[in-house]
């Protein structure tokens, strides 16, 4: 009777412990779906910013997706109290680390010299470096 009793009660645990994690992988494949509908919706921002052949616009740009980046690393926990600490610790789960130091620079470079310039040529190569690391981190 007593193995009864706990066979039943093991299976009732089982049986929760499979809910749970049905409803925990359901959950979580929602976030991601969402995350990407927001980066998708964001990029298409950008897109149009670079469409409008304008320095400044160009400049809002960069400063727009370095800022996606760092929320998708938020997103995907990577620690760090800044863009850069974030992309200290996040030597696993990026691919071409320099490239996206590069992109950082350039954003920083913009924000913090008044004399900096950029041009559509380096604005795009900027963009695809971090639209390409931004798709990969999603994709993980």
């Amino acid at each position: 009777m007593d193995y009864y009793i706990i066979f039943s009660l093991a299976v009732i645990v089982l049986a929760l412990l499979f809910l749970f994690l049905v409803w925990l992988r359901k959950k979580f494949a929602l976030r991601e779906s969402a995350l990407k509908k927001r980066v998708d919706k964001k990029f298409k921002e950008i897109s149009q910013l670079l469409a409008i052949d304008n320095e400044s616009a160009f400049r809002t740009a960069i400063i727009e997706a370095d800022k996606l980046l760092d929320f998708v690393l938020k997103s995907k926990g990577v620690r760090g109290s800044t863009l850069g600490e974030r992309l200290k610790s996040s030597r696993g789960l990026i691919r071409d680390l320099n490239n996206i130091w590069f992109a950082h620079k350039v954003r920083n470079r913009l924000v913090h010299d008044l004399d900096s310039r950029i041009k559509r040529r380096e604005t795009a190569r900027v963009i695809k470096i971090f639209r390409g690391t931004i798709n990969h981190l999603l994709n993980l």
